[in-house]
């Protein structure tokens, strides 16, 4: 496909937002787009488990310093 039908696709992102009441219209255009741009893995991949015992620093505390 060429580049102008990837942006017509993505149009429909634009077009058909997230509204609370339209989820399933919503996923299934959003699948589509990611599928057609052959990045459909950045939805389908599970999170990577948190490991334990990690410490998180603030980000206040990062930023000031």
């Amino acid at each position: 496909m060429s580049s102008t039908s990837n942006f017509n696709l993505r149009s429909i992102l634009d077009r058909d937002k997230l509204n609370g009441t339209n989820f399933v219209d919503w996923n299934r255009n959003l699948r589509i787009v990611v599928r057609q741009e052959k990045e459909e893995y950045v939805i389908d991949t599970p999170y990577p488990e948190e490991p334990q015992n990690v410490t998180h620093t603030p980000l206040m505390h990062i930023v000031l310093t």
